[in-house]
């Protein structure tokens, strides 16, 4: 089937077709769209030498300015840069509505953001330099926003570095430590076991004495009964 179900039903806004250029974040002078037919569409844009654009467009200025305004927070609400177009329409209920924001406007002799441009002294040249070199600066900026995330990262790799060996060098002088008193324990076992072997011989050498003191005892009982029989 060539259709969906699904269909996007909008309001239809009579009103003004206004359009403002916006580079590198600061409006251009705005241009109204007049067609000789119903619709600002292709032919109209590029076949149809009745088509004007009205420079500088009869507004308010109060309107003027607010329709600057809501091209440059649209520009900026969906992240644009160095340049785009902002379409608007001015109803005739004196309302603004954001009809779309080109974000690869046109540059053809007959597109809208030279023609705006030109409208303030910036050539064809000078528009497409200005943009390059807006590319430019956003790039250079990006990039030292990397070296800088890449600098911050080293310095936080060093440190968590820095603090392991910290701990590592904590751990070794624990086990060093550790090690002195087995050391000292050891050393006291030994002195321990030499003062038990000592002792063991001091009671030997007191069995001996007392095993002679017994003989003698003994000799001199059996010589006293002698004597008497």
């Amino acid at each position: 089937r060539r259709h969906s179900d699904t269909v996007l039903v909008e309001r239809h806004v009579r009103g003004r077709e206004l359009t403002i250029g916006v580079l590198d974040g600061v409006a251009l002078p705005m241009i109204e769209l007049v067609v000789s037919g119903e619709f600002f569409d292709y032919d109209a844009k590029y076949r149809d030498e009745r088509t004007r654009y009205v420079m500088p467009v009869a507004l308010l200025p109060t309107i003027y300015r607010k329709a600057c305004r809501t091209a440059r927070n649209a520009y900026r609400a969906i992240g644009c840069r160095h340049m785009a177009r902002v379409d608007v329409l001015y109803g005739y209920d004196a309302e603004l509505y954001v009809l779309e924001v080109n974000t690869v406007p046109g540059l053809t002799p007959r597109s809208l953001l030279p023609m705006a441009a030109a409208r303030v002294g910036i050539t064809f040249p000078a528009l497409c330099d200005r943009i390059v070199r807006a590319a430019v600066r956003d790039a250079a900026e990006q990039a030292g926003d990397a070296t800088q995330g890449i600098a911050s990262t080293s310095q936080e790799v060093a440190r968590g570095a820095q603090e392991q060996a910290t701990g590592i060098q904590s751990s070794v002088d624990l086990i060093n430590e550790l090690a002195v008193g087995l050391d000292r324990i050891n050393a006291g076992s030994t002195e321990q076991m030499e003062s038990v072997g000592q002792a063991k011989v001091i009671v030997g050498d007191v069995a001996a004495a007392t095993d002679s003191v017994a003989s003698i005892a003994t000799e001199a009982t059996t010589g006293s009964q002698a004597a008497n029989e």
